[in-house]
């Protein structure tokens, strides 16, 4: 048994997120709750050992909510990490993020070491992504950017801060409490597929030739452009056979049935935009053979609400039982998991849409904009909605990369030789920490060979 003593027992944002480090992401001990009225917080383990935390974060919030003052004091700070773990992570410094004003204190690893850094604070900032729901800075797509975050600003995105602290927490329990912390994650691979357009051919013709001006203009790929030209030209050409959509479906399948990845294809159930949102095709025939075959191969079909389901709870609900009865008629599943349509995402308000409409899981939560760790973690945990201060029921695998991301014009524009660096190493980061490897590749997004390969050999890595 683990004994939590502190004046913020009562707060449910410092309940929540004592729980998710101690008995979600680790286990073995029972959690408890007693009421102090002292600053900080008090871990007493079994065997009578004590750690006490300052928590200039949670004084804050217990004082005043959660307003922009909290961040005056936000500047992490980099501190030397000893051999073991340099040797663990490979990384010979990590980033505290700590809110005490006094920021000369933090002056080498010692600080650590004595537990002065307040993990549960700087944890529930990170995966809560406090700093979203109080800057309102918005690309053209109403999203939060990634280069608006903290996180890319202070050069940590790239990192999964919050599993690192965790990892470091209990290696000090073990060592100064003699109290073990058994983890309750493994590593896991988590392969989905956006399908905004499961067919080329079934698109407006002027969609069509759209997409052949691009494969030549844009992508290089003349005969990618031909084949989309063909299709749009002579109407006995448009068999599924011939259908670049319906092919890259095929072959997600087919690679990853070659590593026994289950993989998840997420379709739109219900048309919100014109623009944005595809065909309207979810409840027609030929969609309801294509999802047949994706079950019958073994692989699963998520919920991707439409691009004006993120603030609109009709929008959301309609479209959760759209798809809940497509999918029930289908293999009798109830289970409800998918990602939010080109990302979109309220911070406060699309968490609760979710769970008021049923959702059980869901995977939006990257950047448009950038790959990485937008929650701090690569681990599953369940959201929090910081509107209502409350615990969700929605499970989040975080998104730790989007094909697009790399590869779509005006976002990171990484050179091409350096793409697949980057989404391994993100991938590696999910490994050392016991995470999770959420992975989005769209249908429409494997036109070249280079793309290809980069997806396969991620697969593999």
């Amino acid at each position: 048994m683990i004994i939590i003593s502190s004046r913020y027992s009562a707060l449910p944002s410092f309940r929540y997120i004592a729980n998710l480090l101690l008995s979600d992401w680790y286990t073995g001990h029972k959690v408890v709750f007693d009421h102090s009225s002292t600053p900080g917080y008090s871990l007493t383990f079994d065997n009578g050992k004590e750690i006490h935390v300052n928590s200039p974060f949670f004084e804050h919030v217990y004082n005043f909510g959660y307003n922009v003052n909290i961040l005056d004091n936000f500047n992490p700070v980099d501190v030397s990490l000893p051999k073991r773990y340099r040797d663990l992570l490979g990384i010979s410094t990590l980033p505290i993020i700590d809110f005490s004003p006094t920021k000369e204190k933090i002056d080498g690893f010692e600080r650590y070491e004595e537990i002065k850094f307040d993990i549960f604070g700087a944890c529930f900032f990170l995966v809560t992504r406090l700093d979203e729901y109080l800057n309102h800075s918005t690309d053209q797509h109403d999203r939060f950017p990634g280069t608006a975050s903290l996180a890319s600003k202070h050069g940590y995105l790239y990192l999964p801060l919050a599993d690192i602290y965790s990892i470091l927490f209990t290696d000090y329990v073990k060592e100064a409490c003699q109290t073990q912390l058994i983890p309750n994650t493994t590593y896991d691979n988590n392969v989905t597929c956006d399908v905004d357009n499961p067919f080329l051919f079934q698109r407006k013709f002027r969609g069509i030739i759209k997409r052949a001006g691009a494969d030549i203009v844009l992508r290089k790929n003349m005969t990618s452009g031909i084949t989309t030209l063909l299709g749009a030209l002579l109407p006995n050409f448009t068999t599924q056979h011939f259908d670049p959509f319906k092919n890259g479906i095929d072959y997600i399948m087919r690679v990853n049935d070659m590593h026994s990845n289950s993989v998840r294809f997420n379709f739109i159930p219900l048309h919100t935009s014109d623009r944005y949102d595809g065909e309207n095709i979810f409840q027609s025939k030929i969609l309801k053979e294509l999802l047949r075959q994706i079950l019958d191969r073994g692989h699963k079909i998520g919920i991707h609400p439409g691009f004006e389901t993120y603030m609109s709870a009709a929008n959301m609900n309609e479209s959760v039982k759209i798809f809940t009865d497509m999918i029930y008629s289908l293999d009798g599943s109830e289970f409800v998991s998918g990602r939010q349509h080109y990302l979109r995402w309220k911070t406060g308000i699309t968490e609760t849409l979710l769970d008021n409409a049923g959702v059980d899981e869901d995977s939006s939560l990257s950047f448009a904009d950038t790959g990485g760790f937008r929650c701090g973690t690569s681990r599953p945990f369940t959201l929090y909605d910081l509107a209502k201060d409350a615990k969700t029921k929605v499970i989040e695998k975080p998104l730790i990369v989007m094909e697009t991301s790399y590869f779509g014009q005006g976002y990171l524009n990484v050179p091409a030789d350096e793409i697949f660096n980057e989404m391994s190493e993100l991938k590696n980061w999910s490994k050392k920490v016991d995470g999770t490897f959420s992975l989005l590749w769209h249908n429409c997004g494997l036109q070249t060979r280079n793309r290809r390969e980069i997806y396969e050999q991620l697969l593999m890595c």
